[in-house]
C-alpha cells in the first residue's frame, strides 16, 4: 500500500511569450549596462577588447559575445564574470594585450 502525501507540489504557471520576452529584454538592459559601465571608464577601444575577455571567459565564440544573442541565463552569468573581472582587477588593460588571467 503506497501512502501518498497530502502535500503535492505547486506547477509553477508557465510563462506567456510576453512575459519571457519582458524577462529577456530586462536581464539584457542590465547586464549590457554593467559592461558598459565598464568600458566606457576606459576609452573606446577598449570595448572590442572587454568583449574579447568575456567571451574567453564565457568560453564562447567571440562572434557569438554579444548581449542581443544572450538568454536570462547568460546575461546573468557574464555578469557575475564581469562583477568577479572587476573585483579581481583582472580586466583587460589595453588593445596590446589580449592576455588574461584565469577566474
Amino acid at each position: 500500500m503506497q501512502i501518498r502525501s497530502s502535500k503535492r507540489k505547486k506547477k509553477r504557471p508557465r510563462l506567456t511569450d510576453k512575459q519571457r520576452y519582458i524577462i529577456t529584454k530586462e536581464a539584457r538592459a542590465q547586464a549590457h549596462q554593467m559592461f558598459d559601465d565598464i568600458w566606457q571608464k576606459e576609452n573606446t577601444d577598449y570595448r572590442d577588447d572587454l568583449y574579447r575577455w568575456l567571451s574567453k571567459h564565457m568560453d564562447i565564440p567571440y562572434e557569438k559575445c554579444h548581449f542581443s544573442k544572450f538568454g536570462p541565463s547568460k546575461c546573468k552569468r557574464a555578469m557575475n564574470i564581469l562583477k568577479k573581472g572587476v573585483k579581481k582587477r583582472i580586466l583587460p588593460k589595453s588593445r596590446v594585450n589580449h592576455e588574461t588571467t584565469n577566474l
